[in-house]
């Protein structure tokens, strides 16, 4: 029985009853989609990790490298 009166009519009849079974039927589906898109966001964080951690190696790297430069370049002075 729909706890509502969807079309207004005044009574709560079969067509009540059928929208708000499609209803209850795509909040469900809505539910459960947001559910799993929700894992796979979860399961994408460690390549993103991946990303920073490979961006800081390159700047230490690099940061390492300037300042070899110029120690070697003060020794030859």
């Amino acid at each position: 029985m729909a706890f509502f009166d969807y079309d207004r009519n005044g009574k709560k009849d079969w067509k009540d009853n059928a929208r708000e079974y499609y209803l209850y039927n795509k909040m469900k589906e809505d539910d459960a989609s947001k559910h799993n898109q929700a894992k796979e966001e979860s399961s994408n964080d460690g390549k993103s990790n991946v990303g920073c951690g490979s961006v800081l190696l390159c700047f230490i790297f690099m940061f390492c490298m300037m300042w070899l430069a110029m120690m070697v370049d003060s020794l030859c002075k």
